[in-house]
């Protein structure tokens, strides 16, 4: 039998194709989430591991200045380097430790040199934007001169300073702390016998532990990814399992031959089912390819469109090469498997006698519409589960029920709507549409078969945009509510006269209001009070602005108070007891107008709140309002780093969305293109008697190309309105765990153009079999057996 089954893989390879592109598709999927959730999160995380990166040992929870100074001089005299990551929090700002060696300085030189002597210092550059610092001038830090010799870039790493000097000197300074120490060239040993109750680790494990930190133990994009692929692998099973219906159904006369010269039922199974393994390991091989070639396309493609988006490198996620390549083999083996055993059963005196055709039967039987029906219901009940108890599991098994019975109720659900499109299209078709509708419904369950590809694509694609869409609408809803002003700058007494001008003279500010108000002292304390200005629309929310009778007060007066539920305010010869909440309008307390009004009659700029415009880069814009707060003397509060934060994640992840779209469209065309190519070979007779009827070649292909139009269609509009579904179930079960905006926001203009894209992918797709039948010459396609 092995002599029949390599005959077999060899005269039927054409055949095989569709088998080995829906293979091959599925691991490429999963290969390719694997590298965008990769990337995705290393983009997430970027600047988490920056310091750490050039060491081989990382000495955590050395939180002593004294441990600290002991590992460095023990890692010193085993003839390593060691260099202390933290800082100082000095008047002039924060100091952190430049490394001594080249190889663990994480901070990138922009200008001047390196400090190599005592005294000696650098300056970030985000920080000289606000202190004026400069190459060239000293600096006072807790009684020493330092002299600034360079510049340097911190990037986006979380243990940044202001500047930068040698541990000799930080060392000195009193209010170091220290949060580990970065070891290279020494053993582990030599670090635990300097501070015994450190925390040896690699440098690998500690930057693996700060990102799972980061990302608060709860990797959402993993979750949502995980919905895509247990959908996918499940919707794969049933594709393969049809193709190979049809692929076996096709070959009844051959193996009917076999049984006739003397195989067994055995024989004929085993061999066909070695031919279904031997396609799983090509096309698992051919997957892992794809997926990897797709995955970097796509990330440089995200790249190339989103310049600002810190997308990581796409790598080699091994564990999920390994689980593409043994779902793979798997999943063809044993969607092969059914079809074998009913293919072989057949005797075969029955197989060799003319058949009616061939394909993967009729309309949907009631034991299938009953089962459909059960497994519907009972994914309903748990999506309901879902969404009420919050829970990931019911809504995974939710999905994967639900989608299933979607799939199986295909050939009643599908037919219709097909139907009611090509009613649209004979219009402007005539008798073409009417053939390729025909053709598109004849046979229900191949129908359903044909468009199982493109659904999974557009309900995936169709579930991110909607869940996407409506978790920016809850986050942009929280932010409101959580910052509602961008900026702003507080005065110790009156802000200064030019304060307004020089505020609009930083790039992307785009405008500026001030707050009257009077100095006061609240329980004791001596503080500028302001009101709330007339006109608040500067204000990204006014719904926690003060009543009469209120006082919000910033977080460092409030923490000084013990966060009071009630304070007295004495300004302006009178002296009020109000109601005290913390506000989020910046550090001066703020009252109403007509609180102020009834405590002075000539109050005075004390503060002002700033908007910045959308887009702006957060890190330029604070240097910049820094820079001009501390020339006037002026404290600074801002919203803009922890908005600019959320924004970059969500930006992350709508980068991920361009990648799936990307993968979705290209496994609905090729999905498309291959199932519709096989259903070509099948009708060769039937197209060719179309042919010598008079049809022309270009009637022909425009029948093909109208059918795979309409199964699009179809496709594509029951998969936007299960993806939007699945896309609220997902936002309310996961995003509805972390805030009670989550709510349901529909694109409604991203989803016509997934219908629109998945129109042309259709247009594509029939190509080359519409060619290929249009090529077959009447005579030859009539003789096919």
């Amino acid at each position: 039998m092995r002599t029949v089954t390599l005959a077999s893989l060899r005269l039927y390879k054409r055949r095989y194709v569709a088998a080995f592109l829906a293979v091959a598709i599925g691991v490429a999927f999963i290969v390719a989430i694997g590298a965008l959730n990769t990337s995705a999160k290393d983009g997430l995380t970027a600047g988490v591991g920056t310091p750490y990166r050039g060491a081989d040992l990382v000495a955590a929870d050395v939180y002593e200045p004294d441990h600290a100074a002991a590992i460095v001089d023990a890692v010193d005299a085993d003839g390593g380097i060691a260099s202390p990551i933290g800082y100082a929090s000095e008047d002039a700002g924060t100091v952190g430790v430049a490394a001594d060696d080249d190889t663990l300085r994480w901070q990138t030189l922009t200008d001047g040199t390196w400090p190599r002597a005592p005294g000696e210092i650098v300056v970030d550059r985000q920080a000289a934007k606000s202190n004026g610092a400069a190459i060239g001038d000293s600096v006072e830090i807790s009684g020493t001169t330092f002299q600034v010799v360079g510049i340097v870039d911190s990037g986006e790493a979380l243990m940044r300073a202001d500047y930068y000097a040698p541990w000799d000197d930080v060392s000195r300074l009193g209010s170091f702390w220290t949060d580990s120490v970065l070891v290279k060239g020494s053993a582990e040993g030599t670090v635990l016998d300097a501070a015994p109750d450190a925390r040896v680790v690699t440098a690998d494990d500690y930057i693996a532990e700060r990102q799972q930190e980061m990302l608060q133990g709860t990797d959402v994009l993993t979750y949502m990814l995980l919905i895509f692929v247990t959908i996918a692998l499940t919707v794969a099973a049933i594709v393969i399992a049809n193709t190979f219906s049809i692929l076996f159904a096709q070959r009844t006369s051959d193996i009917a031959m076999l049984r006739c010269v003397g195989a067994t039922h055995a024989q004929v199974r085993r061999s066909v089912r070695v031919e279904s393994l031997a396609i799983g390991i090509v096309s698992a091989m051919a997957g892992i390819v794809g997926g990897l070639a797709l995955s970097f396309g796509a990330i440089s493609a995200v790249r190339a469109a989103f310049d600002s988006v810190p997308l990581g490198n796409p790598g080699i996620p091994l564990p999920w090469l390994l689980a593409g390549f043994a779902v793979g083999v798997l999943v063809t083996v044993i969607a092969a498997w059914f079809p074998t055993r009913a293919t072989t059963r057949v005797s075969p005196l029955a197989a060799l006698r003319p058949a009616e055709g061939t394909g993967s039967g009729g309309a949907a039987g009631p034991a299938r519409i009953a089962g459909g029906i059960g497994l519907l219901l009972a994914g309903a009940a748990l999506l309901i589960l879902a969404v009420v108890s919050q829970s990931l599991v019911a809504m995974l098994g939710g999905g994967v029920l639900s989608f299933v019975s979607i799939l199986v109720l295909g050939p009643a659900i599908v037919p219709p709507m097909i139907r009611a499109a090509g009613a649209l299209a004979r219009p402007f078709a005539g008798a073409t549409a009417r053939i390729a509708t025909d053709n598109a419904i004849r046979n229900p369950k191949r129908t359903a078969t044909t468009t199982s590809a493109l659904l999974v694509g557009v309900t995936l694609t169709s579930a991110v945009v909607v869940g996407m869409a409506s978790t920016s609408s809850a986050i942009a809803e929280e932010n409101r509510v959580s910052y509602p002003v961008d900026a702003a700058v507080s005065a110790e007494t009156e802000l200064p006269a030019d304060t307004v001008d020089r505020l609009l003279t930083v790039p992307d500010v785009e405008e500026v209001t001030t707050l009257a108000g009077t100095m006061g002292s609240i329980d004791g304390i001596t503080t500028p009070v302001a009101s709330t200005p007339r006109d608040t629309s500067i204000l990204h929310d006014t719904e926690r602005l003060p009543a009469d009778g209120e006082i919000l007060l910033g977080d460092d007066i409030a923490e000084q108070l013990e966060f009071p539920t009630t304070v007295t305010l004495d300004a302006g010869n009178r002296q009020l007891t109000l109601d005290a909440r913390i506000g989020d309008y910046g550090q001066t307390p703020l009252v109403s107008t007509d609180t102020m009004r009834s405590i002075t009659g000539t109050p005075v700029p004390v503060a002002a709140w700033i908007r910045t415009s959308a887009g702006a880069d957060p890190s330029e814009v604070v240097g910049d309002l820094k820079a001009v707060a501390t020339g006037l003397d002026l404290q600074l509060s801002q919203s803009i780093e922890q908005r600019g934060f959320i924004e970059q994640q969500m930006t992350i992840m709508t980068a991920v969305v361009v990648g799936l779209l990307g993968i979705a469209v290209l496994i609905a065309l090729v999905g498309i293109g291959s199932t519709l190519g096989l259903s070509v070979l099948e009708r060769r007779r039937e197209n060719a008697l179309l042919r010598a009827l008079g049809v022309t070649r270009r009637q022909l292909r425009a029948t093909l190309t109208i059918e795979a139009i309409l199964l699009a269609v179809a496709a594509a509009v029951l998969g936007v309105a299960i993806g939007t579904l699945f896309g609220w179930i997902g936002v309310e079960v996961l995003i509805g765990q972390l805030t009670d905006a989550a709510g349901l926001n529909v694109p409604v203009g991203q989803l016509l153009a997934i219908v629109g894209l998945a129109g042309v992918a259709g247009v594509l797709a029939s190509v080359l079999p519409s060619r290929r039948a249009a090529k077959t010459a009447p005579a030859a396609g009539l003789t096919v057996e």
